[in-house]
């Protein structure tokens, strides 16, 4: 494939978007681990690996500019969305059957929390009360708040 011609396709086809080009920082990233679809639990352990070293590799590394850091940031959303589609998908079937807020009380029960634990993640008491008696159901704000607060994949409190 000739990729001048693949280039000046693709240049017609977003002509002058907004987007910022990718820098050297995030390219040397993706010729290293290239952002693609996650296949497996090889590929997605060394994504979640990469994942987790990044930040404290950023905290550490004292010469490093706001370009090059936002181009590492960028990089590491790109490969988070990778990681929970291949999660979302990898573990739906473990979760087949139960509902977002039976995983919430599991998760309540091995860390030994109250419902008034749960207030700051999600809104109230009442809320949580709600919550865990199927009243309702938990919204993405608050999925997003119980996976950072539990460690686990967003996929798991979805129904």
């Amino acid at each position: 494939m000739n990729t001048s011609e693949l280039h000046s396709f693709l240049q017609e086809t977003i002509g002058d978007s907004p987007f910022e080009k990718p820098g050297r920082v995030y390219l040397a990233m993706c010729s290293v681990f290239p952002l693609r679809r996650i296949m497996n639990k090889k590929h997605h352990a060394l994504a979640l690996s990469i994942l987790t070293k990044l930040p404290e590799f950023l905290q550490n590394t004292s010469r490093i500019s706001s370009q090059e850091k936002r181009q590492v940031l960028s990089y590491m959303d790109a490969l988070g969305l990778l990681v929970e589609a291949y999660e979302k998908k990898a573990f739906a079937a473990n979760f087949a059957g139960i509902s977002g807020s039976e995983i919430l009380q599991f998760l309540m029960e091995e860390h030994a929390l109250k419902q008034g634990d749960l207030v700051s993640e999600l809104g109230s008491q009442s809320i949580v009360s709600e919550i865990l008696s199927h009243k309702r159901k938990l919204n993405n704000q608050q999925i997003h708040a119980l996976s950072k607060r539990f460690g686990v994949s967003p996929a798991a409190f979805f129904e």
